[in-house]
């Protein structure tokens, strides 16, 4: 049965002995595909009924350098879901065709039993096609059609024929694939270092989608996909985890993921928050500059990223979720919609029911991004199954950290740009990873470039404030962030860390009155991002004096509770 197809027989389905050979050359050889070569081989599809998506199209091959000879306009549904004879009559089809006329491909037949039937395929022997981008217009996803079961006997849980797009057409190389239930990923979970490969391209293609609620939002995607890899991705990490401890719970799996990708970005130097909370992310939490999301479960989106834009550019953002993109094109609906309008570049989603084990694992993700693979590698390296739900939004050639730091850092430097104190407290933070003994009171003397900068003026204090023994000197750092914070989110956030830090250390003078300060300078922001919280929760503490006159109003309005750091 499709449902139990083994890795071992998928390779016989796709390969047999002349691709495990080439596969071998390849190895020895130790040919790795940069995302410059991912590029050299992409074809981009649009909608020719859908306005705007050609104009997308033509904008997004000369940003990337594609020729026009690799773009193709098809003639399809201008809705999002599309049923399965409309995908194969408007969309497979004329694909096959394309590649067939242009000789991108070359097949030869073979049978293979999937459960009790025999299914002729066509499996390529060469492929000139590596990545697929569909254009905002193309269709999302395909109904299921039980009346279309092409397989018996599968199990309940993926008895369906139903399927994200991206990820039916992930497996064009092998044509004839049944289409009921789901087929092992090849590309998933790759050796160590293994990059997309032409051994990979005669069994699937990274398949990814410049797609969102609006034109505006896809071009934004496009130029910050380009932009940031210039410069490599930086900003704070913030997961949010669900709080499942019991190893014997089925949905423990999300958590164990987003566990390991907390040690893999603060192995890279990256700040990161962790709520291990069962709710999300409070609304009021007064962020900026997040350069990574992940999280799970609500069906729409919610957190204060849907407040306010708080996205540093290029980034990439992933809320885990059955139907977290059953639409792309709502700003309100479900998540990747609205991320996207908010800001976010890249992200993932599912268009119908996945089941967990079966949507991305995130460990892996993020595992292949920090090892400067491009987003579309590192969706497809952490997918176990294609034909099935997934759907990835963004430039798939988008690599936010092809760049390594130190050459990062380098031109930065060089260029005296603004994410200089961004790479430096990295690199710092990637030493005291390395070496944690060596923390000292001398650990930021020689990053002279954060001076200016609150966001990492700011983080130097969190680093300060981490260690035992370091209040007063994280409490330096939080001064000088503020003194040169200029978003009224930004003041409220630090100022509130200032306020709980000399409340701690027992100034309770300027603990209520940096609290006084910004309830006078910004006061609708001071009740919407934490500064009532953080008031009433040092108004709590065991050895508060009387709170002021001047702040006693606020200790009526509502707000959320305070027990994570910002």
């Amino acid at each position: 049965m499709r449902d139990s197809l083994s890795m071992n027989s998928l390779s016989r389905a796709l390969g047999g002995p002349f691709l495990r050979m080439l596969f071998w050359v390849l190895f020895c050889c130790g040919t790795l595909i940069a995302s410059e070569a991912l590029r050299d081989h992409a074809l981009v599809v649009y909608n020719l009924n859908y306005p705007e998506s050609e104009a997308i199209a033509l904008e997004y091959a000369k940003l990337r350098g594609i020729p026009s000879e690799r773009l193709l306009g098809l003639e399809c549904s201008r809705n999002e879901e599309i049923s399965r004879s409309e995908f194969d009559e408007t969309i497979l089809k004329p694909l096959e065709r394309q590649f067939l006329q242009k000789n991108w491909i070359q097949r030869f037949k073979g049978l293979e039993r999937f459960g009790t039937k025999v299914f002729e395929l066509k499996k390529s022997v060469r492929n000139e096609i590596w990545v697929m981008i569909l254009i905002h217009g193309m269709p999302l996803k395909i109904a299921n059609e039980a009346q279309n079961q092409d397989l018996e006997g599968v199990l309940p849980a993926i008895n369906t024929n139903g399927a994200a797009i991206d990820s039916e057409l992930a497996l064009f190389p092998v044509y004839g694939l049944p289409k009921t239930g789901l087929i092992p990923n090849a590309f998933y979970q790759k050796e160590e270092g293994s990059r997309y490969s032409v051994f990979d391209s005669d069994q699937m293609i990274l398949v990814g989608r410049l797609d969102g609620p609006n034109p505006e939002v896809v071009r934004r995607m496009m130029r910050e996909a380009v932009e940031t890899e210039e410069k490599r991705l930086v900003g704070r990490v913030c997961l949010d985890l669900r709080g499942i401890n019991d190893p014997k719970d089925p949905y423990s799996q999300g958590d164990t993921w987003l566990k390991a990708t907390a040690i893999s970005f603060r192995k890279h130097g990256f700040t990161t928050d962790q709520d291990t909370r069962p709710a999300l992310f409070p609304d009021w939490l007064p962020w900026n500059q997040v350069g990574v999301y992940l999280g799970w479960y609500e069906g729409n989106a919610m957190g204060p990223f849907m407040k306010r834009l708080c996205f540093a550019p290029g980034a990439i953002a992933y809320h885990i979720h059955s139907t977290s993109a059953s639409t792309l094109r709502s700003n309100k609906e479900n998540w990747a919609g609205p991320l996207l309008t908010q800001g976010a570049t890249a992200t993932m989603g599912c268009v119908y029911e996945p089941y967990l084990d079966m949507t991305p694992h995130l460990d892996l993700f993020t595992k292949k991004l920090l090892e400067g693979y491009s987003f579309g590698e590192a969706a497809y390296a952490c997918q176990k199954y294609l034909s099935w739900m997934t759907t990835v939004v963004g430039d798939p050639l988008y690599t936010p950290f092809r760049k390594p730091l130190t050459e990062a850092i380098e031109e930065a430097r060089e260029r005296k740009t603004d994410r200089l104190p961004w790479l430096e407290m990295q690199r710092r933070n990637v030493k005291l990873v390395e070496k944690p003994e060596s923390f000292s009171l001398d650990l930021l003397s020689d990053l002279s470039s954060i001076e200016g900068n609150p966001w990492v003026l700011e983080e130097a204090g969190d680093l300060l404030m981490a260690q035992k023994g370091y209040k007063e000197g994280a409490l330096t750092y939080y001064e000088r962030a503020y003194l040169h914070a200029a978003l009224a989110v930004d003041r409220i956030r630090v100022g509130c860390k200032i306020a709980r830090l000399t409340a701690i250390l027992g100034n309770w003078e300027r603990a209520y009155g940096i609290l006084i300060e910004l309830a006078k300078r910004d006061p609708e922001e001071f009740q919407k991002v934490g500064g009532v919280t953080m008031l009433k929760m040092i108004a709590g503490f065991a050895d508060a004096p009387a709170v002021p006159v001047a702040l006693e109003f606020y200790l009526k309005v509502e707000s959320g509770v305070y027990d994570i750091p910002f």
